[in-house]
């Protein structure tokens, strides 16, 4: 359906409503089970208290809402924002998949609701016309756009894509967005903005690919952002939605604990959700893989299928290691856990650092940053900091050592240790391989378009060290006689260039000697559970 709305003589857009297949059950649930099978049935989140809103294209009669007698709507209010609406098909399938009973978020209860040409006027967002946006329902998280859309001038997309992301630095909520499928144009609205989140759909990929189109802000970033296992964009979309309602429970839960209130902020619930995706076969943000520059990509993101697919139960396990503080000097010893998030703030030609330790080689381990750009109340113009990404390996002398090119060759098998976009405000580490050793992970700002700090959301994710160090062979999850001939033999400092892949250094200080043995004899047997 293409749909026209004129105000004088600026015609303001032409929105193309996305095409879907109501048949069919979701075929997956994002890592939904494993969350729920970590966390135990009843005890996962299910977006209980988080206020929700969806922008809906209106069909043929004008209608945007879901079906409000649907049976599995039968717990949700819904208030229509843009006036009087009977059901909309396309509405409801995007609804069962947000809140009601296909999705996980089933516990969202209070839904507002816009058609998109009255949200994108007077009754919201003032594209076009003066003034700033108007203000959102008070507490509003998540507004979920299964829509795409293209104004009449290239001037008029950016001051709608200007004001929505003006709206998420305002009143700080996330805005996730659907790009168009494989036979819908390659639309800027609003798959073009900067501070939500863009989706789009797991292999095989039936959606639009690719940059962000010459003559909008920022040309040339990467687009989608996220995917998740669909059949059409307007219901990958809501899932994604449905993730950042769940997590935002889970971060007003931490709250009312004690834990920092900035883990519900946008940039965060994005970093932590991207961190979290998982990755497919032949996945790739193409780093250079040989010669000087091997482990480097000016491409953070997979150019079809962004950071991979949704994955909750990753996400959740990365918010709920809670924030974890940069340095803005190298740190001397380990500041981060093998799962977690930061939100700093970077002065320009300044750098936040993050040191870890692996005690065995990681399989994978992946940073997201992600920051927003800023625009000013009269949408004249934007700014938007650069920052970059590098992983250092640490010597025994708290010395950063490069990874580029053969520094590291034996180090990690594959991936990328630098993530240097100049055009995205996304950067993204993912390493395959990765040695035992002791590492930092730089944040470091590069721009100077404002004196001001800047605000970045960090979050990773890399494998759960062993809780039974003294199995120093990593053969048979028990202490044994094997692992008491290998501490001997290992005894005294441990070796460079990484002497974290010492195993049998159990205490952690580098070098083998009768603290450790100790500390073998100590747990003398079977490993625990999980060890």
């Amino acid at each position: 359906m293409i749909r026209m709305f004129q105000r004088g003589s600026v015609v303001a857009g032409l929105l193309s409503l996305l095409t879907y297949s109501a048949s069919g059950d979701i075929p997956v649930n994002h890592g939904y089970d494993d969350l729920e099978a970590r966390l135990g049935v009843g005890n996962a989140p299910l977006g209980t208290d988080v206020l929700v809103g969806m922008v809906e294209v209106p069909d043929g009669g004008g209608d945007y809402s879901p079906d409000k007698n649907h049976v599995q709507f039968t717990t949700v209010t819904f208030v229509d924002e843009s006036g009087p609406t009977g059901p909309n098909s396309h509405a409801t399938q995007v609804g069962r998949r947000f809140f009601g009973n296909k999705a996980f978020s089933i516990a969202l209860d209070l839904v507002h609701l816009y058609e998109v040409n009255n949200w994108l006027l007077a009754g919201f967002l003032r594209a076009g016309l003066s003034g700033t946006p108007l203000a959102l329902p008070a507490g509003l998280k998540v507004l979920n756009h299964s829509w795409i859309g293209n104004a009449s001038t290239n001037e008029l997309n950016n001051n709608v894509l200007r004001r929505a992301d003006f709206v998420m630095a305002r009143d700080d909520i996330l805005m996730v967005v659907g790009v168009g499928n494989f036979d819908d144009p390659n639309s800027p609205l609003l798959s073009h903005i900067y501070n939500g989140l863009s989706v789009g759909l797991a292999p095989p990929e039936e959606h639009q690919p690719g940059n962000t189109l010459s003559g909008m802000d920022g040309p040339g970033r990467l687009k989608p952002e996220i995917v998740t296992m669909e059949l059409k964009t307007s219901y990958a979309t809501p899932f994604v939605s449905g993730g950042v309602a769940i997590l935002t429970e889970t971060a007003r839960d931490m709250a009312a604990r004690g834990a920092s209130i900035t883990a519900e902020r946008g940039e965060v619930l994005k970093a932590v959700l991207m961190a979290g995706a998982q990755k497919f076969a032949g996945w790739t943000n193409n780093p250079v893989i040989s010669g000087p520059n091997r482990g480097q990509t000016l491409q953070p993101i997979d150019t079809v299928t962004g950071v991979g697919t949704l994955d909750v139960n990753r996400a959740h396990l990365i918010l709920t290691g809670n924030e974890q503080n940069g340095d803005s000097a190298v740190p001397t010893v380990a500041n981060i856990q093998h799962a977690g998030w930061d939100l700093a703030s970077v002065s320009t030609a300044s750098s936040s650092y993050y040191r870890f330790r692996l005690r065995d080689e990681a399989d994978s381990v992946d940073v997201v940053a992600t920051w927003h750009r800023r625009v000013p109340s009269n949408f004249n113009s934007f700014t938007v900091a650069d920052f970059d990404l590098h992983l250092w390996r640490v010597d025994d002398q708290d010395q950063l050592l490069p990874l580029l090119g053969d520094d590291g060759l034996g180090v990690f098998a594959s991936g990328n240790i630098n993530s240097v976009s100049t055009i995205n405000n996304v950067e993204h580490l993912h390493i395959e391989g990765l040695a035992a050793c002791e590492y930092v992970i730089e944040v470091r700002r590069n721009d100077s378009v404002s004196a001001d700090a800047w605000d970045i959301a960090v979050a990773w994710i890399m494998p759960e060290p062993l809780t039974c160090l003294a199995d120093v062979d990593r053969m048979n999850n028990a202490v044994d006689v094997f692992d008491l001939l290998d501490l001997l033999s290992a005894w005294g400092s441990c070796p460079e260039p990484c002497p974290s892949s010492c195993p049998a250094d159990i205490t952690g200080d580098n070098v083998v000697n009768v603290f450790d043995l100790l500390d073998l004899l100590a747990a003398w047997g079977a490993c625990p559970a999980g060890g």
